[in-house]
């Protein structure tokens, strides 16, 4: 399988919740990489119906997108 590499912002509290998850399955005797965990999430929710979907994405709180503007050299 050829993978694709990419970057996205997720809120502090979402990278803490994958150090959770990632110690739980650690306790459970498997652990876990980061990408492991964000492709079971997009697994799970493919099961969902539509209306599911959008309930679940409507629990997250919006992020900004794109780069962080560089600061103008001085």
């Amino acid at each position: 399988r050829k993978t694709v590499r990419d970057s996205f912002n997720m809120p502090r509290e979402d990278f803490v919740l994958l150090d959770r998850l990632k110690d739980l399955a650690k306790q459970a005797g498997r652990p876990a990489k980061k990408s492991e965990l964000i492709r079971a999430g997009l697994h799970a929710l493919s099961a969902l119906d539509a209306a599911a979907l959008v309930q679940a994405l409507q629990t997250l709180p919006a992020v900004a997108t794109g780069r962080p503007k560089r600061a103008p050299d001085a």
